[in-house]
């Protein structure tokens, strides 16, 4: 607030003609009230504490005073005080308070506290220059914004931590952790703005900058963490914190680069959207930290040993979903005869033969014929349902749905009817591949496919395996470099990173942590988060609007399977969200067939990238037809889910799309465990009128 009604007069009168303090000025605001500097009478001269701190808080400013929940707050707020108060001398971390008073008839309560630092001369202060030393004035000395080295943004951040951890473990949360509300005194950062402390379960208006705030918008131990994550992010790079998670571009040239990528990977963690990937308690955070300041490596050996306990498991899902995304033609090895003896190394470009499109008899289609010819095929479902769309040279000339993507017994929209315009998980289905060769395009192939990717994303896997380093673009796309396990995070990347891949064959092995890292550079090179730029580059062309990386639970289609009397909705408890990697998209049929017919008509891809992504990119294989090669097809299917630590049967889904050589583009989304996918777009395609 930049205006509190007040008279100075009155509500610091108490202080004035105290017997104890001296009021000298006014010297700094919060969300709650006015900071006012003061001279201890009792103090000897020269001594430490000859000046303190004090903060006034006023009823006012919790809502009018007839308001319940206001006064509840604003009691709250005094009493968490006075417990904090019982705290201060636990840790030397924590600030200070030496007395609290309460004033409720006049309004306000206040309470005295130790001075922060002077900006300029530290504890030598002189009352008629003073300024206190923030850490936000700190990041701003000079009139311009600047960081501090990795080690001193280490030692605040740890210092700071441990002072956040008595508190939570007191059952305090901070709530408006950031730059101007950390003082030092005597050179130990320490979190100011107290009166804003509450219990975790607590209510209470907080006026924490949005750029601060956790995006779950609760005020919760968890959230502080990522307040401080935030702290932590500005301090080390010298950004604002809306910057984040870009670095600077020059970060290669700093002296303590290696340390900062380092201090990046903790700060990666604690700033994570999703609460299952965010540091679980600041202790947590405190013990990274504490390695970083003893110079030792992050923990990922310990991350390895509990990876290595699920492995068994993880290879037999892992391979299932290989089985169910792989390409439905496996004798065409092309690529794999093209790759030279070194397949993580090598440069050689893998191109498949051209097929030979004039040979091809043209088709007189009967679009006509393809609902109840798709429907027949999908009539034994028990359960669940089906939508597919059909365009010729882009324009819809059929589409059709069938059954329910949701049942009678699904208490949310039960027997919800299937429409083209519905979405359905369809996991990456050429997302990235597309997206990389649209920047190649628009970049006039100013970067090399060829050229190693580590370069792009060293600031986020500094210890990545030698063996990884020289891992190039292509092998990604290709899919001819996998781990022993896949993975969609950072801290899962740098863990699999830190490994040499187990993928020495050279053949095609699908692995969605390849998605992932070409999300990375894909927004290395262009500067834009991995969604925003396929939204705008790829799918707004071809007005794909619908098409995302967010879930909603009340618009997706979602698949079935019965199993031991239990049925399970997709994606089950699996919380999709914006993030970079590709293996997480939703799209209707008709968003989805609009994305596939533009990939090679001019209006994402040119027809000559479109056809060398077809043939060497992605999760694409050839559609043959009596020994001709007419078409490309890219497909998955889910259909096994992890919970309660056992492996059941839940919910089906297979999609499916297919490119024709002829113009032809089709798509079917199918919520059972019935019918084989491609094999129905084939048959649909070779009928003639």
């Amino acid at each position: 607030m930049d205006e509190i009604p007040l008279n100075t007069a009155s509500t610091t009168g108490d202080l004035q003609s105290d017997a104890d303090y001296d009021y000298i000025k006014e010297i700094g605001r919060g969300g709650y009230g006015y900071v006012y500097l003061y001279r201890r009478k009792k103090a000897e001269a020269g001594q430490e504490e000859a000046y303190c701190a004090g903060k006034f808080v006023y009823r006012h400013m919790f809502g009018p005073s007839d308001d319940g929940s206001g006064t509840e707050a604003y009691e709250r707020a005094f009493h968490g005080l006075q417990n904090f108060q019982s705290l201060t001398g636990k840790s030397k971390d924590l600030l200070r308070i030496f007395h609290v008073r309460q004033r409720h008839e006049e309004g306000y309560f206040c309470y005295m506290m130790e001075l922060a630092d002077d900006l300029k001369t530290g504890r030598q202060i002189d009352p008629g220059v003073y300024q206190p030393r923030t850490l936000k004035r700190e990041l701003e000395r000079d009139g311009s914004r600047q960081r501090l080295p990795a080690i001193r943004c280490v030692e605040i951040a740890s210092s700071l931590a441990r002072g956040l951890q008595v508190l939570h473990e007191n059952g305090f949360t901070h709530r408006d952790v950031r730059p101007a509300n950390i003082i030092f005194v005597n050179g130990v950062p320490k979190l100011a703005d107290i009166d804003l402390l509450t219990g975790s379960d607590a209510t209470l208006t907080s006026y924490i900058p949005q750029n601060y705030a956790a995006p779950e918008g609760t005020h919760s131990k968890r959230a502080d963490i990522y307040s401080l994550g935030k702290t932590l992010y500005e301090t080390c790079t010298g950004l604002r914190p809306e910057s984040f998670p870009a670095l600077p571009p020059d970060i290669r040239n700093w002296e303590d680069h290696k340390l900062v990528l380092k201090v990046n990977r903790i700060i990666a963690k604690a700033c994570a959207h999703d609460l299952r990937k965010r540091y679980q308690s600041v202790e947590e955070m405190q013990a990274d930290l504490k390695l970083l300041e003893q110079g030792k490596p992050l923990g990922i050996r310990k991350t390895l040993k509990k990876l290595a306990c699920v492995t068994g498991i993880g290879l037999a899902i892992i391979s299932f979903f290989w089985r169910a995304v792989a390409p439905h033609n496996p004798t065409d090895n092309s690529l794999n005869k093209q790759q030279g003896t070194s397949p993580l190394i090598s440069t050689e470009r893998a191109v498949a033969p051209t097929p030979n499109h004039q040979s091809l008899q043209p088709y007189q289609h009967d679009f006509q014929g393809w609902p109840a010819f798709i429907a027949s095929r999908l009539a034994s479902n028990a359960v669940g349902g089906y939508s597919f769309v059909v365009r010729s040279n882009g324009q819809i000339v059929a589409s059709g749905v069938g059954g329910y993507a949701r049942m009678p017994w699904e208490k949310s929209d039960p027997a919800l009817p299937w429409t083209i315009d519905k979405p359905m998980w369809v996991g990456d289905s050429g997302v990235a591949a597309a997206a990389m060769m649209k920047l190649w395009e628009e970049k006039q192939k100013g970067f090399s496919l060829d050229a190693p990717f580590w370069p792009y994303v060293e600031n986020y896997f500094p210890d990545a395996d030698e063996t990884v380093r020289h891992i190039t673009i292509r092998n990604l796309l290709t899919h001819r470099c996998s781990w022993n396990g896949t993975f969609d995070d950072l801290e899962k990347a740098s863990v699999f990173l830190a490994q040499s891949p187990t993928n020495a064959s050279g053949k095609v092995r699908y692995n969605a942590g390849n998605i992932f890292l070409l999300g990375l550079v894909l927004e290395r090179i262009s500067g834009e988060s991995y969604t925003s730029y396929v939204k705008q580059r790829l799918l707004a062309p071809v007005g794909a609007s619908g098409m995302d990386t967010k879930y909603d639970p009340h618009l997706a289609m979602l698949g079935y399977r019965a199993e031991l009397n239990q049925v399970y909705g997709f994606p089950f408890d699996w919380e999709s969200k914006e993030a970079v990697g590709g293996k997480n998209w939703f799209a209707s049929a008709s968003d989805w067939s609009a994305f596939i017919s533009g990939l090679t008509d001019g209006r994402i891809l040119s027809s000559d990238t479109g056809r060398m992504m077809f043939n060497n990119f992605g999760s694409w294989s050839r559609v043959s037809v009596d020994g001709q090669t007419v078409g490309y097809s890219i497909g998955s299917r889910w259909n096994w889910y992890w919970t309660a630590r056992k492996l059941i049967r839940a919910g089906d889904i297979k999609i499916q799309a297919m490119h024709f050589t002829d113009g032809v583009d089709a798509v079917l989304l199918i919520n059972s465990n019935q019918g084989d996918s491609h094999r129905i777009l084939i048959e649909a395609w070779k009928l003639k009128h």
